[in-house]
Order: structure tokens, then sequence, then C-alpha cells
């Protein structure tokens, strides 16, 4: 993992203006203040956040909960003594629909394969130069 991935992720978080400015505020904190720039390890407390960005623990909790739910950030729980909550540094995916719609000059007709058999396509033919 490069170091520069913090400055790339912060910059795409100030971007998404579908988060509220605490939440954005927040994502760029976490990845420029308290992320280990080679290994992304982020575990700072709400308490150390709310602090930090002068705003109180439950502001924290809402703005990690809308990073989370946002797909930006993912968050771990460790059990054990010291319970410290690990942060892990996600980018949502923009999901892209493929047009279905068959052209008619797409070039030359390929065979349909359904499971394992090959079967002919059941497209009429297309003559060139016609419409």
């Amino acid at each position: 993992m490069s170091a520069s991935w913090r400055q790339e992720w912060a910059q795409a978080i100030r971007a998404a203006t579908e988060l509220s400015m605490t939440a954005r505020m927040l994502g760029q904190v976490l990845a420029l203040d308290y992320a280990n720039g080679q290994t992304g390890q982020c575990n700072p407390s709400r308490e150390t956040l709310a602090r930090h960005l002068g705003v109180s623990e439950g502001t924290i909790k809402r703005a990690i909960s809308d990073l989370v739910k946002a797909g930006w950030l993912a968050r771990t729980e460790a059990t054990g003594r010291n319970r410290t909550v690990q942060y892990s540094f996600l980018s949502p995916g923009t999901v892209v629909g493929f047009n279905t719609n068959k052209r008619r000059d797409a070039g030359q007709k390929r065979p349909v394969i359904r499971g394992s058999t090959r079967v002919k396509s059941v497209l009429p033919h297309i003559k060139e130069g016609t419409k």
C-alpha cells in the first residue's frame, strides 16, 4: 500500500456531497491524521476524534455510521481487554448498467451458449447493407 492513498481517499471523500459536512471532515481526519500511511491501520477512539474535531462523541458516532452506510468505511470491533475499534478505508463503487439492446450491425453472429451446450442463435440472419 503506497503512502499516497491517504491523499487520494481524502480528496474523493471531500467530493462526496451526499455525505454530511461532519462525515466528510471526519473521513479526512481519519485518513490524514490517524491512518498509518503504509499499513492503513486506523484505530482512534470516538473520544479522541471528538476532542480533535471539537464535537460530541454522539456526533462522531453518527458521522461514523454515515460513512459505514455509504460504503466509505468498514468498522471492526475488537474483543479483548482494550477493545480497540479498527477502521478500514473503502471506496464505494458506482454500479454501471450495461445496455442489453442488440445492435443490428453488431458484426458476425455468434452462437448462444446455454449451460454447457452450444445452440445456434435464434436471431434472424442480418444481411449486410439492409436496415
